[in-house]
């Protein structure tokens, strides 16, 4: 009975040309398209973003859906803070990682052992909000 949403996702910093669609159980399908110029994102493949201090970042979570444990793979530009936050679905914060970048790539681990199965967020921020990442937890 009613309406739910099967998938959700926080994007930032970006403008969108997309469709959004919703379905009913019933078979019934409304769709709205936004016209504007955007770019389209998905939560599987590396987004590079720019920070003042570290430069072009990339950044990456894998394995996504995770189970014990999961990798932020993180390429700046320049040395500089990070700060790294997975935040539940409410947005509570569960664990946070503030690390010094080097030039280059670096991973960091987040335990998830102690978590149950759904979805998480994972904020990556330096001087600015750089990227949220969907994270799945089986």
């Amino acid at each position: 009975d009613g309406w739910w949403i099967d998938d959700f996702e926080q994007l930032d910093l970006f403008t969108y040309d997309g469709e959004a669609c919703l379905s009913t159980a019933e078979g019934d399908l409304a769709c709205d398209r936004v016209d504007e110029a955007g770019v389209v994102v998905g939560t599987n493949v590396m987004v590079s973003t720019f920070d003042p201090v570290l430069g072009e970042t990339d950044i990456r979570v894998f394995p996504n859906p995770a189970s014990d444990f999961f990798r932020v793979n993180v390429s700046t530009q320049n040395a500089g803070p990070l700060n790294l936050e997975l935040l539940g679905i409410d947005g509570r914060l569960l664990a946070r990682q503030e690390v010094e970048t080097q030039i280059g790539e670096q991973q960091y681990r987040f335990d998830t052992r102690e978590l149950p199965a759904g979805l998480y967020l994972l904020r990556a921020s330096g001087t600015q909000e750089l990227q949220t990442i969907k994270v799945s937890i089986q």
